[in-house]
């Protein structure tokens, strides 16, 4: 996005520096400078670089994300107070003409967080910079540590918007908002937490083109902290104007994330320049229970809502999460891909057992279940010799009476039952589910199914033969 050109001319004077906590006492000594047309505003660049927020919409932001219930929208009128001396001629639109940079004028007693507004207004008068506004706003202590104004175009005014995430000490506890002015000082956008605790804080804010088209959207997280621990909510604010609340949240109707996500990023996927929502989330396993795979979620832009269009999962990293991505391929009709990903579980070298060890013990009982599954897809796609020649190669490995041995029982139940159904094309599903419920009355089940699932092999019963 392109500043207009009173938006450039603001940051192009040059300053003599001045010590901080003289800043709020003292008027600094301003040269003005020649404007640049090559200088605009921009947002202040964050300070931690997991998170970016570039103009460009094709661009990434990555923070930790976790949604809460935000309460109903709450607007404050900017208060009355006793005015500032003199007033700089304003533009048509009622912004300030920008001029030399000024500095934040002194904090006047029983100032509040409900001053900030006539400060903004009157720093603006004088054509001051975001950088100067949060050096100024930060010498009084009202600003959230590590989290910088964003600067961007909020509404449909020509001038820019300023966002800030402010903190007030009231009695024994801190409260926390984060804010959105326009060029007047006057508040267009304000959000509590539902459940406000001393601990809850703005984590983030920022400006960006979410639906690919001017005025920018505002994201902020918030981190919202309780008895079970922190977590992070993301919110994506759309101004619809033209009177200060006249807001819509792109992710209201955006389901819990929970508290295992590991992050969200915004992204434009499909190059039609909005930003697609994607976050990863981690499941939740019991200690010592073998690691599952990401659930990796995306959401895309529809009208004034986010909606889910698609799921993924992470890549493998184990051989039980090789088996299970061969099985979600085997059940989803790939067969092709489900006799890849058992061959891969067997013998692919970049896979980790699960648990690590040498040898692991985890490892006889996989690879039993990889040479059992490996069969099955090899008798759905038709291969019956093959099929066969795993299913003896399975049967001789583990014999009855050593660790796997179970499971191959199990196979070799399968098997007979299946070689026992008249052969045909026409019925080869039919024979695979006739051959399941065979094998679910052999002796060896029982302890087939818990080996598999104490190693991630099958979660529920049904996964054992799921045909």
């Amino acid at each position: 996005m392109t500043a207009p050109p009173a938006v450039a001319a603001m940051s192009t004077a040059t300053w003599t520096p001045v010590p901080l906590v003289d800043m709020l006492t003292a008027t600094p000594s301003w040269t003005p400078a020649v404007p640049d047309p090559a200088l605009q505003a921009s947002p202040p660049p964050s300070p931690t670089p997991t998170t970016v927020f570039p103009a460009n919409p094709t661009a990434t932001i990555v923070p930790s994300a976790t949604l809460f219930q935000l309460s109903t929208l709450t607007m404050t009128p900017p208060p009355t107070l006793t005015p500032y001396p003199g007033e700089p001629p304003r533009l048509p639109n009622g912004c300030p003409i920008p001029a030399p940079e000024a500095g934040l004028p002194p904090r006047r007693p029983g100032d509040d967080l409900r001053g900030i507004p006539e400060h903004i207004d009157y720093f603006l008068y004088g054509g001051g910079t975001v950088p100067m506004l949060e050096a100024g706003l930060r010498g009084w202590g009202v600003l959230v540590e590590g989290v910088p104004i964003a600067a961007g175009f909020f509404d449909h005014n020509d001038q820019p918007d300023i966002a800030i995430a402010v903190q007030l000490q009231a009695g024994a506890q801190r409260q926390y908002n984060v804010w959105v002015f326009n060029c007047l000082g006057r508040v267009l956008y304000q959000a509590f937490p539902a459940m406000p605790s001393p601990d809850s804080r703005p984590t983030s804010v920022a400006f960006a083109e979410i639906d690919g088209l001017p005025p920018a959207e505002l994201l902020y997280s918030l981190e919202v902290c309780g008895v079970a621990g922190c977590q992070t909510t993301w919110r994506v604010i759309k101004w619809v104007g033209p009177n200060p609340g006249d807001v819509v949240d792109l992710m209201r109707n955006t389901p819990p994330l929970g508290d295992n996500v590991a992050g969200v990023d915004f992204r434009d996927l499909d190059g039609d320049r909005m930003l697609e929502l994607r976050y990863t989330e981690r499941p939740v396993v019991a200690p010592g229970a073998p690691p599952k795979r990401d659930y990796i979620r995306t959401y895309s832009l529809r009208g004034f809502d986010y909606v889910q269009t698609r799921v993924d999962r992470s890549p493998p990293v184990y051989r039980h999460q090789q088996v299970r991505a061969a099985d979600e391929a085997l059940l989803a009709g790939d067969v092709d891909r489900a006799v890849q990903g058992y061959e891969a579980a067997l013998f692919s070298t970049a896979l980790m057992d699960w648990p690590v060890g040498d040898p692991s013990p985890g490892y006889i009982p996989v690879n039993a279940f990889a040479r059992y599954r490996l069969m099955q897809a090899l008798l759905l796609k038709g291969e019956t010799e093959p099929a066969e020649r795993v299913y003896r190669d399975l049967i001789f490995i583990y014999p009855a009476g050593v660790t796997g041995g179970n499971i191959a029982q199990y196979a070799k139940a399968f098997w007979e039952a299946y070689r026992s159904i008249p052969p045909g094309a026409e019925n080869r599903p039919e024979r695979m589910r006739a051959a399941c419920f065979a094998a679910r009355q052999s002796s060896a089940y029982p302890a087939a199914l818990a080996l598999a699932k104490d190693f991630g092999l099958v979660e529920v019963d049904a996964e054992m033969c799921p045909f």
